[in-house]
């Protein structure tokens, strides 16, 4: 992977704090910044929509309310529960 330079203004306060995470992890600002920058992109171009529900939280959610939502007599009922 080819590398280019990249000049960012920001506080000191979060260069310092940036330096702090770099150093507890053994790794390098520039890896910092690129391995959220990276995941920022991922997010922004993945497949999934903004609108689309997180499937495997949707079925757990699922499993867990399955049995309320199956006697609740209403949503008031539901509330309740």
């Amino acid at each position: 992977m080819t590398l280019e330079p990249v000049t960012l203004s920001m506080p000191p306060e979060m260069i310092r704090g940036l330096e702090r995470i770099a150093e507890a992890r053994d790794l390098t600002p520039g890896q910092i910044v690129r391995g959220l920058v990276e995941k920022e992109l991922k997010r922004n171009t993945g497949a999934k929509t903004p609108n689309r529900a997180d499937e495997p939280l949707v079925a757990r959610l699922q499993r867990l309310l399955a049995a309320d939502m199956a006697s609740a007599n209403g949503w008031a009922d539901l509330a309740g529960r």
